[in-house]
């Protein structure tokens, strides 16, 4: 039956698409199309061998015959029917067919709320003035009813609260009452609300941990390396070490089942010492993510900007060291949350246009009730809860508002085959470049340098864990 519904197409020349990337792990091969939503393929010797065989001038049926050649079982309805998925994952396509990415099932739309400019430790590249200033309930009533009913007026599926400073756990109370206040909400507007917090962990007690709990919160952790190499960039006010009370923190999550994402600023202090944390990471299951340092007021004379040779040479170590513990570790929990977060902006599980939501999906809100394009951009709001639609406002009033994509404006972006999985990097930083043509994003090479090594470890992961 199967060759007869496919009898049409079996003299159809196949073609291979061009920006396909290629390379070979333990015995199988490695297909990623960086335009595909699909993510990373994985093809054993007779599939591999069959996709080498397309070359634009042969059709199925002269690919059967090279096949029976290797294996004289093989059908036409195999031939036909692996065919078939790679093109529905966009690797090979006939003349007058087109490989169509998804559009993602749902729409978020996301806030950072700042809660609070206070917090209990004085990071070195943290982009907060510190001030006593905090949000109130009001405004932090009247900024969720906002998401939530101008969130559905737009069509957004779901709305996420992410409570963050400032340290937002300094505002406990505030978080209770508003986590309260927005599920009643969401339930009277008729959209899904979902709650996020960035904390430093500190402030984490058994209290904090069961209400993270029983409130399905997202949680992120700042941790920026083991012992002395944390805290030399993250200390409390008087500059005392952090990192055994960050660690405690962590274990009550962790008492709790809670599952605790890391996240890393690299700066040129900590880089070298990238390898121990990921080391420790794996052995505690804790997925990590990474941000590379961004100059910002706040930090400008400490000398904290990346060498981006020195941070591949060290990033490098750090991955080969990873693709090792993909097959030791016995719950691939670490690696399956970690791959879209190791490298700052990138993300390889499937094409996207830009690297964050700014101007698209995701907003901050301010303790003084204005709406920012970004945390980075505090200072600079573009307008406030008092306005009639504030996703209108982030959409309209962003930097990025009728701006083209990165990678649709820098040459160096235009010609290369990562740029759906990069993006070109940080927006903010691009803008603040001139957003032109000549520039290069930041971070540029490192990206280049090291989305191979990703892909590694990722088919890795896929053939230990099955795909």
């Amino acid at each position: 039956m199967r060759i007869l519904e496919t009898k049409n197409q079996d003299n159809n020349v196949l073609h291979k698409y061009k920006d396909v990337y290629i390379d070979s792990v333990d015995g199988h091969q490695l297909v990623f199309k960086p335009t595909s939503d699909r993510g990373l393929i994985l093809l054993d010797a007779p599939s591999a061998f069959i996709y080498r065989s397309i070359n634009s001038k042969r059709t199925n049926q002269d690919i059967l015959r090279l096949a029976r050649n290797q294996d004289d079982q093989t059908t036409l309805e195999q031939i036909n029917q692996f065919i078939d998925k790679l093109q529905k994952v966009g690797l090979v396509y006939t003349k007058g067919s087109t490989y169509k990415r998804n559009q993602p099932m749902k729409r978020k739309l996301s806030a950072w709320f700042h809660v609070t400019n206070q917090c209990n430790l004085r990071c070195t590249y943290c982009h907060v003035s510190k001030t006593s200033e905090r949000m109130t309930d009001e405004i932090g009533k009247k900024a969720i009813y906002k998401m939530l009913s101008d969130g559905k007026k737009n069509h957004f599926d779901i709305v996420q609260i992410s409570f963050a400073g400032g340290e937002p756990l300094l505002e406990f109370n505030h978080i209770t009452r508003m986590v309260k206040y927005g599920k009643k909400a969401a339930k009277e507007v008729g959209i899904p609300i979902e709650f996020a917090m960035t904390t430093n962990g500190v402030l984490i007690t058994p209290k904090v941990a069961k209400f993270i709990k029983e409130n399905n919160f997202a949680v992120a952790v700042s941790l920026d390396g083991i012992g002395k190499y944390n805290d030399m960039q993250r200390m409390f006010v008087n500059g005392g070490p952090t990192f055994k009370y960050i660690e405690k923190g962590i274990k009550l999550l962790q008492d709790e089942n809670i599952s605790v994402h890391m996240l890393t600023t690299i700066t040129k202090h900590n880089v070298a010492h990238l390898p121990a944390l990921f080391e420790w990471c794996y052995k505690n299951n804790i997925a990590f993510g990474t941000n590379l340092f961004r100059d910002n007021p706040c930090a400008k004379d400490l000398e904290l900007t990346l060498n981006e040779d020195e941070a591949i040479v060290h990033l490098k170590k750090a991955f080969r060291q990873a693709y090792e513990k993909v097959l030791e570790v016995k719950d691939q929990t670490f690696f399956y949350k970690t791959m879209n977060t190791i490298l700052d902006r990138v993300q390889i599980s499937r094409a996207h246009d830009r690297a964050c939501g700014i101007g698209f999906s995701y907003m901050t809100i301010t303790h003084k009730g204005q709406i920012a394009s970004c945390p980075m951009t505090i200072s600079d709001p573009i307008g406030s809860l008092n306005d009639a639609d504030i996703v209108d406002t982030m959409v309209k009033k962003s930097f990025t508002y009728k701006q083209k994509e990165i990678i649709e404006i820098s040459n160096k972006c235009k010609t290369c085959k990562w740029k759906h999985i990069c993006c070109g990097g940080c927006p903010l930083a691009f803008h603040l470049q001139g957003s032109k043509e000549s520039n290069t994003p930041d971070y540029c090479k490192l990206y280049k340098t090291l989305i191979p090594y990703l892909l590694k470890i990722e088919a890795r992961r896929l053939i230990r864990w099955g795909w």
